[in-house]
């Protein structure tokens, strides 16, 4: 994520409003600053064949997938939390 992405904080937003850390074991870590965190970031995204021009937060990495948005984590999370 990044600390002044809108997006970010509209999914941490929906992360506390539905308790997801309580129902899904997971790891912020913050891309715009912390340069080995982009480049796992920038890693992971290749393995799931996004490009760097592609590469995008929220993003999160999950079962081998990528997921990219508000939207597409936001639905990684309901799965994941067994809420959808």
């Amino acid at each position: 994520y990044g600390e002044t992405c809108s997006h970010c904080i509209a999914l941490n937003k929906f992360l506390e409003e539905n308790k997801i850390a309580e129902k899904v074991n997971f790891t912020k870590k913050e891309v715009w600053s912390n340069k080995d965190n982009a480049a796992e970031m920038e890693k992971r995204a290749q393995e799931c064949g996004i490009k760097r021009e592609g590469m995008g937060v929220p993003f999160v990495y999950g079962k081998g997938k990528c997921y990219v948005g508000t939207p597409n984590a936001e639905a990684f999370f309901k799965q994941e939390a067994g809420t959808q």
